[in-house]
């Protein structure tokens, strides 16, 4: 979930790299950017699995920034994927 080309794309001399115009989406950089998403769920008891673009955009239903970003701790960013559909 720490993406170091993440990293690299967001620096002041990110815009050189490939990937920066996917990893800065469209409104450009923001402070306190948010991680990739590696999965979300029980990834161990999925039957089934879907690969696809992240999906969360860091925004909720009102406009307001939401999940995790950089500064988030490892262990609140696992439970942030891992636990996504687990209740509370």
């Amino acid at each position: 979930m720490r993406c170091r080309i993440l990293a690299a794309c967001l620096r002041e001399d990110g815009d050189r790299l490939p990937c920066h115009e996917v990893a800065v989406g469209p409104g450009g950089p923001h402070q306190g950017h948010w991680v990739p998403d590696p999965w979300v769920g029980h990834l161990t008891e999925a039957p089934l699995l879907f690969v696809s673009s992240s999906t969360a955009g860091g925004w909720d239903a009102f406009g307001d920034p939401s999940g995790p970003s950089v500064d988030s701790e490892d262990e609140a960013l696992l439970d942030c994927a891992d636990g996504a559909f687990d209740s509370g």
